[in-house]
């Protein structure tokens, strides 16, 4: 088991990150994280040439930096590594323009899930993870139909163009509104931890 990372706030965030840095990336598609309490990130690895070969140009909303895995596009943390990069998997399969071997995952073991969960707070603060942001927010890592309910409306993260097979349509308030959102995050200046 790891030693717990420990000390104050900044401190134990510039640690977190160290840590992820020195950790392997993993394609979300074929990942083996530990089955133990983890703080983990997720982040894109999309060639250009690639989304204009596939028809996913509105990827490009993303920018380099995130596109090519520079920085994080969300931090989480989990009881079990291995269960949610299963749950990932499956949701971005669902996704209509994102495939799981266009992701990669990298995951640092915590002591407890307390441990993870302080982790995540403090990665989240660190690497302004852009799906983390309310304004994308529905990205998550529930379960196909989970709580899901007649008359739902779509999250932001669906309206903005990853719509899910089972979500709900966007009405195009809701797609200008996600879009606008988006904007918003993805345009606010680069945190400065790069992975």
């Amino acid at each position: 088991m790891p030693a717990p990372i420990l000390g104050e706030p900044n401190r134990l965030a510039d640690r977190l990150v160290a840590a992820l840095l020195e950790t392997e990336r993993q394609r979300l598609d074929t990942a083996v994280l530990p089955d133990r309490p983890v703080a983990y990130c997720l982040g894109l690895d999309i060639d250009s040439r690639t989304l204009a070969a596939d028809g996913r140009n509105e990827l490009e909303m993303y920018g380099t930096d995130l596109l090519t895995g520079t920085r994080a596009i969300y931090v989480g943390q989990a009881a079990s590594g291995r269960e949610r990069a299963g749950r990932h998997r499956i949701n971005v399969a669902q996704s209509k323009n994102l495939h799981p071997e266009d992701l990669w995952i990298c995951a640092i073991e915590q002591p407890t899930v307390g441990a993870s969960r302080y982790a995540e707070e403090l990665l989240q603060g660190r690497l302004l993870a852009p799906w983390c942001d309310p304004r994308l927010a529905g990205f998550g890592s529930k379960a196909q139909g989970g709580i899901r309910q007649a008359g739902q409306r779509p999250s932001p993260w669906d309206a903005c163009g990853h719509r899910r097979r089972w979500a709900p349509r966007a009405t195009i308030a809701e797609e200008v509104t996600a879009i606008l959102g988006a904007a918003v995050v993805l345009t606010r200046p680069d945190p400065g931890c790069a992975l």
